[in-house]
């Protein structure tokens, strides 16, 4: 649950958010969960991402839910679907949207060729400005996008069980606008670019999709450099401005 908090975007990072546990049997623990965020508006989406990210840590630990109280079986009795479960990179791959469609075939061949990597915490996995040549998807653990601004590293973005990285170098050949950094000991998937590309022959929507992923993380970086701005740094607020800036517009003089 202190890995759901870290991984949480939504949320303020100060004070920081804390874990408690309120309740223990023989069958599930209660834990609750306190945190705080800019505003009431953001309440509803903080609490959203809080259950997603639950969901997504404790599948990614290969932890199952409890039943609710009054309604719980003899753990016991619970069924051991751990055996049945197929290799780590195809349950990976099964989970994530993008994947999940693929045929049982590439499936298999993609699940078979992807590579394992580990990272302890505090870990540098990309360092800003760095090209990838292949797509990341993180199975356990948190992952920091950080980008510098005046000297001071800030987090962008954070990463989750399920999350990709390395899109921009796959599809553009592009650098890494941002550091990646192991918040947590993390356990991330390689997908080579010459294995994606023979996904996406197969399937070209997946260039689509990934094109799309990696048109929203540009947006969210733009927003961050934006809020990142100082007010003295000149910048045009308002359209109005924007269009005088653009076109060297002198502010009209009122009489």
């Amino acid at each position: 649950m202190r890995s759901v908090l870290l991984s949480a975007n939504s949320i303020l990072k100060s004070p920081p958010p804390s874990v408690a546990i309120v309740g223990l049997d023989s069958s599930a623990m209660e834990v609750e969960l306190s945190f705080r965020v800019s505003g009431m508006s953001r309440t509803a989406a903080a609490k959203n991402e809080i259950y997603d990210l639950i969901y997504r840590h404790l599948r990614a630990a290969g932890i199952q839910l409890g039943a609710p109280p009054g309604n719980r079986a003899d753990p016991a009795q619970a069924p051991n679907n751990q055996l049945q479960n197929p290799a780590t990179a195809w349950r990976l791959l099964n989970a994530i949207p993008l994947f999940s469609t693929l045929t049982e075939d590439k499936m298999d061949s993609l699940a078979g060729n992807m590579k394992r990597l580990t990272y302890n915490e505090g870990a540098v996995i990309v360092e800003q400005d760095a090209s990838m040549s292949s797509l990341m998807i993180v199975r356990n653990g948190v992952v920091a996008v950080e980008r510098e601004v005046e000297g001071i590293m800030a987090d962008e973005t954070r990463l989750a069980p399920g999350d990709l990285f390395g899109e921009r170098g796959v599809l553009l050949g592009a650098a890494e606008p941002a550091r990646v950094r192991a918040l947590t000991f993390v356990v991330v998937y390689q997908i080579g670019k010459e294995d994606l590309a023979s996904v996406m022959r197969d399937r070209p929507t997946l260039a689509e999709e990934l094109g799309l992923l990696l048109a929203k993380r540009i947006e969210n970086e733009r927003q961050f450099i934006e809020s990142h701005r100082h007010p003295d740094e000149g910048q045009p607020t308002s359209i109005a401005e924007r269009i005088r800036h653009l076109f060297e517009v002198p502010h009209a003089e009122h009489h």
